[in-house]
């Protein structure tokens, strides 16, 4: 179903982090937020006890698929940090297994250069964060 047929309807859902437009509000102006003085006083004030727990907020008009959409993105240091942690452990495991790797690949002999470089492709297919 295209995001068009439903453009006149009202409705909220999770923008996923994944979306480029995402990241790219998130990395440009999540960081740069201030409470406006012209901001109603009860807003500032929910505003600075949020940011005290962790929080920060922005919302943002976006036209994504067509369509004119208000975003409210929110970030919290809490979740932020778990995030970071889950990283590093993703990030140790897999040099646990490139340095099992690279021990294996030390030990081997190769005798054409096509063995080589089919060996090697199959150990960037073993290694998840890796790239080509």
């Amino acid at each position: 179903m295209s995001i068009q047929l439903i453009s006149n309807l009202k409705w909220m859902t999770r923008v996923p982090i994944t979306l480029k437009k995402t990241k790219e509000i998130i990395g440009y102006y999540l960081e740069k937020v201030k409470v406006s003085p012209e901001t109603d006083p009860k807003i500032q004030e929910i505003t600075r006890e949020f940011q005290k727990k962790g929080y920060k907020w922005l919302e943002q008009k976006v036209t994504y698929a067509g369509i004119k959409q208000r975003w409210l993105i929110v970030e919290s240091a809490e979740r932020k940090q778990s995030d970071i942690q889950k990283l590093n452990s993703k990030i140790e495991q897999e040099k646990k297994t490139a340095l099992k790797l690279r021990k294996k690949l030390e030990n081997t002999e190769f005798y054409t250069v096509t063995k080589t470089q089919n060996y090697l492709k199959s150990i960037n297919k073993k290694l998840k964060l890796w790239d080509e």
